[in-house]
């Protein structure tokens, strides 16, 4: 076979004899590469039946390609059309991206999911560019009082840690105290000695003694989290000491009371209840609130049961059981009051950008003992963490689509009694979350039925990139360029053919959004006759809204029974109305979460706003908050528009490398928008930064893809 070094050449196998026909092409044959979609020939042969064969029925038979002695990625005949003086060959390139694939993606950076769907569902060449793009570091949270936090947390019942005093701090977890100050007793008896701490320890010997505890839990605890540690001894040598019961709250937890060879030699058991196999423990959760804890003496022995220190606690976090008093009859360091822990997330801040590191800046009352920050670009699946300090600044291993903060708070302060150390909770009082982001869109928590091109299609829009099929000799075989506009250098002087460029100078310094409508129902409040009584909600659904009475659900009638204030979320109870001054009303609503963002340097008086926008997939006020500062991020400079016709006459040249951005007459990066392809010509539209509505439709893609997650 000898391929000649002007015009067309074109071979066809016959997918039934193996035999491989070559055409003979008409002067007005037509290449014709496209971006972001198959190539295609369109090669006018003369009239001749075995085009028209039945052979071809039913199957697409390979095709190969030359023009000017180069060869084209064309690898299939995809139809053949009849004509009066001609038939016509049409043929597409790419025929491995018709295969039918089901791929799901976690978190990956757009431009290598389509690589690796290139790699693993096709036998295709890759020359795939890393976009790479200039980082900038944006501010995302900004949280500095408890109405704040409250957005970015999400608390269980079972939370260790609480909103207080302007920050958020743990709870205490362990509850540890002498064994002699109960808080009752009945024929109470101590043993004192330099062994114990605060030199004495209650004794048990008798039947019947009793001493009781009282603790109370600001949280509550599951019963699988929960036990009771003690210091213990005997007070003679014999393996025979006293029975004692454990209860809490009048409930039987655990029998635990072993015999000691050696007088007043105290020692710790850290879990009384997981160390007894008598008893089940706990029967249900141990609810926030006030609680006793009971130890009863059920049957005598030769020696007294002693017990120095007894300590409640939350078995999630660690705690300190030394053995060894600082002087004779002293204190030891724990079990200290507060956790090594907790770990509080802080919601997940959304960006349409590309997350590739990230930065905190804290205010905390104290940074020692277990301390941490740890930042994730992930959703909370790997964190970067440091320890004792107040700021954290980490890069990523790979990109990700969000980025969240997480605090360790742990415990600080001391005391000269036991426990010494750990008496006082750390504390977080504010934060500033800043992300280093790149244009570089991630992919996040997807799933497709598609073919091998719709899918790199979607991923290629979704990522404002560009992909071409070309023809490899050194594979040989096609390849797939993919690219964004302006990365690659071309070296034709006429490859952009028309350009027309448009600069919008709008600028919008404040962002509301508006999300879809929620459903709040029973909440009760009180009718207070001509006072507006706030409600959970503001930004109510006009006329959505249903007040009845508490007692027995009689339902009452706007601008009757009371009037509504849909912006501030209100009701006030009208004094000639059917509602009795003093009542308690029970009322649902619907209700929308609105956020707003202003820049730091928005002046209202000379800037621009730009009007509330609705985004459905918004359903909280958190996700509200975040969507209006990243349109108004993405929104904050002025959008350079471009529309840039390319000439698909050169077979020679590559339109990817054709898309010469230097030639445009902007200072700005532009990113491709959109493709369109004709016999003639290739348009692109090019922007500085995303239109409002693709902002938007963005937003709409990230938190649909996290309801789905969550």
């Amino acid at each position: 076979m000898t391929v000649p070094a002007t015009g067309f050449y074109v071979e066809v196998d016959n997918p039934n004899t193996g035999h491989t026909w070559v055409a003979d092409p008409l002067d007005d044959a037509e290449w014709l590469p496209a971006l972001n979609a198959k190539p295609e020939v369109r090669i006018p042969v003369p009239p001749k039946d075995r085009w028209l064969a039945a052979d071809f029925e039913g199957v697409e038979p390979t095709m190969r390609v030359w023009l000017d002695g180069q060869r084209l990625p064309i690898d299939e005949l995809r139809k053949v059309e009849p004509g009066n003086s001609e038939v016509v060959l049409v043929g597409e390139g790419g025929k491995e991206l018709d295969k039918p694939i089901s791929r799901e993606v976690d978190q990956e950076e757009a431009w290598l999911e389509a690589r690796d769907t290139i790699q693993t569902e096709t036998s295709y060449a890759t020359n795939f560019d890393d976009p790479a793009t200039t980082s900038e570091e944006i501010l995302l949270q900004d949280i500095a009082t408890e109405s704040e936090f409250e957005t970015v947390l999400s608390q269980q019942a079972t939370d260790a840690y609480q909103i207080v005093n302007g920050g958020v701090e743990p709870h205490q977890t362990c509850f540890t105290t002498e064994g002699e100050d109960s808080d009752s007793s009945s024929s109470p008896t101590t043993r004192s000695s330099d062994a114990y701490s605060g030199g004495s320890a209650a004794t048990f010997g008798s039947s019947g003694q009793t001493r009781t505890w009282n603790f109370t839990t600001q949280y509550d605890i599951d019963p699988a989290d929960f036990d009771i540690a003690i210091r213990w001894a005997s007070n003679g040598g014999s393996f025979d000491a006293a029975d004692v019961e454990w209860s809490v709250d009048g409930d039987v937890v655990s029998r635990y009371s072993p015999g000691n060879d050696t007088a007043d030699d105290p020692r710790w058991e850290t879990g009384i209840i997981a160390a007894d196999s008598l008893d089940g423990g706990l029967g249900s959760t141990l609810s926030a609130g006030s609680h006793s804890l009971t130890a009863e003496v059920v049957d005598t022995g030769t020696d007294d049961f002693v017990v120095d220190v007894v300590a409640p606690l939350d078995t999630r976090f660690n705690y300190t059981f030394d053995n060894t008093l600082d002087a004779s009859g002293g204190a030891l360091d724990g079990p200290q009051f507060y956790p090594d822990g907790p770990a509080v997330d802080f919601a997940d801040a959304e960006t349409v950008r590309n997350v590739v590191g990230g930065r905190a800046t804290t205010s905390f009352t104290s940074v020692d003992d277990g301390q941490q920050l740890a930042v994730s670009n992930d959703r909370g699946k790997n964190y970067n963490t440091v320890s004792n300090t107040e700021t954290i600044d980490k890069s990523f291993a790979e990109a990700g689509a969000s980025l969240r903060l997480q605090a360790t708070l742990g415990r600080t302060g001391s005391q000269s009694t036991t426990p010494k150390t750990g008496v006082e909770p750390q504390r977080i009082d504010s934060y500033e979350l800043y992300a280093t982001v790149e244009n570089s869109p991630v992919l996040e928590n997807r799933r497709t039925e598609a073919t091998v091109g719709e899918w790199l299609q979607a991923i290629a829009d979704y990522a404002d990139s560009l992909y071409e099929l070309t023809y490899d000799e050194s594979v040989p075989g096609i390849r797939v360029e993919w690219t964004r506009s302006g990365q690659r250098t071309g070296t034709s002087d006429d490859a952009i053919v028309d350009y027309n460029i448009e600069k919008d100078l709008r600028v919008y310094k404040k962002a509301t959004v508006r999300g879809s409508a929620q459903s709040r129902a029973g909440e009760q409040i009180t009718a207070n006759h001509g006072t507006a009584v706030d409600l959970d909600e503001d930004e109510l659904v006009t006329a959505k809204e249903s007040v009845r009475a508490a007692s027995d659900g009689t339902l009452y009638e706007n601008k009757v029974d009371y009037s509504v204030d849909y912006k501030i979320g209100s009701i006030t109870t009208l004094s000639d109305g059917n509602i009795v001054d003093g009542q308690s009303i029970i009322v649902d609503y619907l209700y929308e979460p609105v956020g707003t963002y202003e820049a730091s340097n928005y002046d209202p008086s000379t800037d621009r706003a730009l009007p509330s926008k609705k985004i459905n997939s918004v359903t909280t006020q958190r996700q509200a908050d975040q969507a209006a500062l990243v349109l108004q991020q993405n929104l904050d400079t002025p959008l350079v528009e471009a529309t840039v016709t390319l000439s698909r006459a050169d077979a020679q040249r590559s339109l990817i490398e054709a898309v010469q951005l230097s030639d445009l007459p902007t200072d700005e990066q532009l990113e491709t928008q959109s493709v369109e392809n004709s016999p003639e010509k290739v348009v692109l539209q090019l922007g500085s930064r995303d239109q409002i509505e693709e902002v938007i439709r963005n937003l709409e893609q990230r938190l649909g893809a996290t309801e789905q997650r969550t």
